[in-house]
């Protein structure tokens, strides 16, 4: 007896469990035909296990025949329907055609005709014997029953290869172990319930008899289990509920769908558990406590089901407050059945049930679970009545019924103010969100784009707060407005006047609130005209003020009656804070954008916004095949009166010149204060070359007129250079660069005037640029080296002294004169090594070439206007002569006049130290400087050396003549040697030597030779 209860229940345990699963698929997962199959699977695993068990406990013949029958519903078609599921899933085009349909399903019809339809039948082929206080379906063998078990065992077969063929063709490994392992649970499930039904078993063992549900309940976990893990057939899709509260709401619908889950969940959990409880206590009438727990069951998944109805939030809830009702008016009623008495105590397991109705809300659920309260405490109490209990019973009744109703009243209470909370806090996250959205309107704004900012900001604000009918006003800090911007598309109407009311209201700062039905007469006389002009009902003005600083003002109106609640009032008055907030920073912002892109001094455009325009500029003229050409001003001795008026008539002087400069260009050009007093223009869109020079003559013409600061009048001039695009330069850093190198060649030719730049001035910059960066390894490459060029005693013919002269041996330019780099090296400082270098590489020459025997009376060394500057080159010169063990005297030092009389005091202090160490100083380059006969005779001279433009035409110019008879006689005079340099005719030669000059330098004689030639020279001897 035990055991045959103990296998009762686990046929409803499988019930149960079949529509249980049915229901989660149905309410959680949206309608397909796989998922149909999958539902009706569960349902006949359901039928046939339910009728099973009812089977085993029925009183009759009848009754187990009965429900035999109903049994024979499931398991004559779940494998035709289970077949049809391993079409749709392996084969879908398979599955559509209808005569696999036919062949599917025609043996399923046939054995539920056979084993359930026809009563006589039936009957016939499902043989009931009561064994071991048990009905036992014994089998027979039949054409109907060998029919059943082939069918059964080809659509299990058929289906088993379908899915091994679905499983072969997946690609993961994982996958293909899930199809294999459900074949064999298939295969295996099939095989014992044929053992349990057929086999003898039924016999033997009439207690373990009938367990094919059981059975089956394995391979379908199994094969729902590979369907919800595979990533190719897994066809159901989760439907989502809404997680946000609506207004009048506890729970939303996401909770209340877990909601009828869990009620769901208990309802099966009280029907299975009764339905045991009735099959293992062997109550009377056993079959019908089993349905009642099926009943129970079923309300359940109908709870269940109402997830997924596409019906209305509030019908979803009337139905579960009708299910609620029904089941605890069931369960009371069942109670009091099997207890035999009505109870006051007993009345009260309604109560538990009327609390999900107040947590959905409904009205209709509360109606419904009330009534059902009041019917079974009016029967309770007629009930008592009627069996005359005592009077206390019947107050006790009264007392209950009175504290139920409390106890209700009192959920109703508690839930309104609940509801009134939960109403205050999506106010409040109203709130937040309002202003976390309008915030994020002016996150990293960019200047040119408030106005779009500020009216998206304005429409959230109308959007939520229900106002579409509104403008912002944005006013500056003297008062005018800057910009207004409006709500509704169209014009708004607002007179002065109202405006001037309006700002008058909210002068100190407090919003103003109107009603149209509820205005005092001032503001019925100046607002009520817009009232009736724009059918508005209400509007709100709210002051924008910044530390009692008015910044704006946001005036909102409502055509909608509207009652002003606190919370919207707070709402818009943190609002206007949150656009104070926005337009401070905005300001803010636009102000240190303008820091960042103008010159803080003359509020031009400075380079980093030229740059950016000019670009623009550019890409323009490449599209549309225009000019674009750059000027680039120097104010002419600018620094002059810096330094003599002081840098604050210097600024003032620059802010003027700003004036005038942005005066002078078109609208769509861009002038730009470049640095210092470099300005920079930008002219545009130009089609023609012909263009340029009225525009740059027009601000040369203008600069040049009187300036005023103070008292004081300025004459001032600029210099221009003009570059081009295309031409001059193919990005904005080289056209800047070739307009500075037109400049500095129209300043060569005076002040006040422009050039543009040409390809002779590039390739000037671009040799001198090659030549400066070249210089600075000249030494270390070795490409530096020393020519000598002789000079001659005409009256002998013999080499009578050396002058060394520099040469550099560019890799790409070749042999390179002094000329050509000497400024350069004076210009970035290197003059002062290569100077010592050559000193020293000269004087090293001269002792290696008296070490072979030849003697060298006198060398001579140029020397830098620089070096002359140097405070060690005395030094430097006792130090190379000693390093060399060259005799001072053999060495002369040539300086320029122009290094001498540029600081005279100096040089002739330092040309005396020179002096005192034994060398010679020669005077280069005399009379073509400031010559000073005074300073002269002050000089430690030892030479002075002849310029040839002093006698190049003196033999046909008397004036000529006379300058070089005049310097030679003076040189005799200060006892002086005299030398001339770059004698190259027979005429020049005779010239000198006529006036007394006998020792010459130049082409006549010699050219400036290497070392090699120099030497082969001396070890020759002498040219005669």
């Amino acid at each position: 007896m035990f055991l045959t209860s103990m296998v009762t229940v686990v046929m409803l345990f499988v019930f149960y469990s079949a529509l249980s699963v049915a229901v989660y698929l149905s309410s959680h997962f949206h309608k397909r035909v796989e998922i149909h199959l999958a539902h009706t699977i569960c349902v006949l695993l359901a039928v046939w296990s339910l009728g099973l068990a009812l089977v085993r406990i029925a009183p009759s013949y009848e009754k187990a025949l009965f429900w035999q029958r109903i049994s024979a519903t499931g398991w004559t078609t779940i494998y035709s329907v289970f077949l049809h599921l391993s079409l749709i899933l392996s084969s879908a085009h398979l599955s559509r055609k209808w005569w696999v349909l036919v062949l599917t399903y025609f043996p399923a019809s046939l054995s539920l005709f056979a084993f359930s339809i026809l009563p006589g039948v039936a009957q016939r082929v499902q043989h009931l014997a009561l064994m071991h206080s048990t009905w036992v379906v014994l089998p027979v063998a039949d054409f109907w029953n060998r029919f059943f078990e082939l069918y059964c065992t080809t659509s299990v077969g058929i289906s088993s290869f379908l899915i091994f063929r679905m499983g072969w063709k997946l690609n993961h490994s994982k996958e293909k172990k899930s199809t294999t392992f459900f074949i064999f649970s298939l295969l295996c499930a099939m095989t014992l319930g044929m053992i349990f039904d057929r086999f003898s078993m039924p016999r033997r063992f009439p207690e373990l008899s009938n367990l094919a549900p059981v059975m089956a309940l394995f391979p379908l976990t199994v094969f729902a289990q590979t369907i919800r893990n595979s990533q190719n057939f897994w066809i159901l899709r989760k439907k989502r509920w809404r997680q946000q509260v609506t207004q009048g709401e506890i729970l939303s619908e996401a909770d209340k769908a877990s909601l009828y889950q869990f009620l769901a969940g208990i309802h099966i959990l009280t029907g299975f558990g009764y339905a045991t409880l009735a099959v293992l206590a062997q109550r009377p009438a056993v079959t019908n406590r089993v349905l009642w727990g099926v009943l129970m069951l079923f309300l359940g998944m109908s709870t269940s089901y109402l997830t997924s109805l596409e019906i209305s939030e509030k019908s979803r809830d009337s139905i579960s407050g009708a299910i609620l009702a029904l089941s605890a008016f069931f369960l009371w009623f069942e109670i009091t059945t099997v207890l035999g008495r009505v109870d006051v105590f007993l009345s009260l397991v309604i109560l538990p049930f009327l609390f999900p109705a107040i947590l959905s809300g409904n009205r209709w659920a509360l109606f419904m679970g009330g009534a059902v309260l009041f019917l079974v405490q009016t029967y309770t109490w007629t009930s008592l009545q009627s069996e005359g209990n005592h009077p206390e019973a019947v107050l006790t009744q009264i007392l209950v019924t009175v504290l139920s109703g409390l106890a209700i009243l009192a959920t109703l209470f508690i839930r309104q103010v609940y509801l009134r909370r939960l109403e205050e806090n999506r106010k409040q996250l109203q709130i937040q969100e309002l202003i976390a959205g309008v915030s994020s309107q002016f996150i990293g704004p960019q200047p040119q784009n408030v106005k779009e900012n500020l009216q998206s900001a304005l429409c959230i604000i109308a959007t939520q707060l229900n106002m579409p009918w509104g403008f912002l006003e944005v006013s500056s800090e003297e008062g005018s407005v800057l910009r207004r911007i409006h709500l509704e598309d169209g014009p708004l109407w607002v007179e002065p006047d109202e405006l001037t009311f309006l700002r008058a209201q909210t002068e100190n700062g407090t919003p103003l609130w109107l009603d149209s039905a509820h205005l005092s007469p001032l503001e019925e006389r100046h607002l009520g005209q817009l009232f009736a002009r724009e059918m508005l009902r209400a509007i709100v003005a709210i002051p924008l003020q910044n530390k009692d600083v008015r910044c704006g003002l946001l005036v909102l109106g409502t055509r909608d009656k509207v009652a002003w609640s606190k919370y919207g009032q707070e709402s818009l008055r943190i609002l206007g804070n949150v656009l104070v907030e926005a337009l401070a920073r905005m300001k803010a912002e636009k102000r240190l954008e303008h820091m960042a892109l103008y010159d803080s001094l003359t509020e031009l455009p400075n380079r980093v916004l030229f740059l950016d325009r000019l670009t623009k500029a550019m890409q323009r003229a490449k599209r549309t095949g225009k000019l674009v050409a750059v000027a680039f001003l120097d104010i002419d001795s600018f620094k002059l009166i810096n330094d003599s008026e002081g840098h604050e008539v210097g600024d003032q002087l620059l802010k003027q010149v700003a004036q005038r400069f942005s005066s002078c260009i078109r609208e769509h050009d861009t002038i730009a204060r470049f640095g210092g007093d470099e300005f920079l223009i930008v002219f545009d869109n130009l089609n023609q070359f012909n263009e340029i020079p009225p525009m740059v003559e027009r601000i040369t013409e203008e600069i040049q007129k009187p300036f005023f600061i103070g008292n004081q009048e300025f004459l001032i001039t600029a210099s221009c250079g003009i570059a081009l695009y295309p031409g001059d330069g193919e990005s904005p850093e080289e056209l800047i660069q070739a307009a500075d190198l037109a400049m500095y060649a129209a300043k060569a030719t005076g002040e006040g005037r422009y050039a543009f730049c040409s390809p002779h001035l590039k390739a000037e910059v671009q040799q001198k640029q090659t030549l400066t960066s070249g210089l600075y390894k000249a030494i270390e490459r070795e490409e530096l080296t020393i020519y000598y060029q002789p000079q001659v005693e005409v009256t002998t013919g013999s080499i009578v002294g050396l002058e060394a002269l520099l040469r550099w041996n560019h890799p790409e330019l070749g042999l390179l004169l002094p000329g050509s780099f000497i400024p350069l090296a004076e210009q970035k400082g290197l003059i002062i090594p290569i100077g010592e270098w050559v000193l020293k590489k000269a004087c090293s020459q001269i002792t290696s070439w008296q070490k072979k025997g030849v003697s060298i009376p006198r060398l001579g060394v140029n020397l830098s206007p620089v070096q002359l500057r140097d405070p060690q080159l005395v030094q430097k010169v006792h130090r190379t002569l000693s390093e060399t063990a060259l005799p001072p005297e053999i060495l002369e030092l040539e300086v320029t006049e122009s290094a001498i009389f540029h600081n005279p005091d100096e040089a002739i202090a330092l040309l005396q130290n020179l002096k005192n160490l034994g060398v010679r100083i020669a005077l280069d380059d005399f009379g073509v400087g400031y010559s000073s006969l005074i300073r002269l005779k002050m000089l430690p001279v030892d030479r002075i050396k002849l310029d040839r433009r002093f006698f190049h035409n003196a033999p046909y110019n008397l004036r000529d003549r006379t300058i070089a008879e005049s310097i030679i006689q003076l040189a005799r005079s200060i006892d002086a040697a005299v030398i001339a340099e770059g004698v190259e005719t027979e005429t020049q030669l005779q010239f000198v030597t006529e006036q007394g000059c006998y020792e010459v330098q130049g082409f006549y004689y010699y050219h400036p030779l290497p070392p090699e030639e120099i030497e082969a020279l001396l070890l020759k001897g002498v040219k005669h």
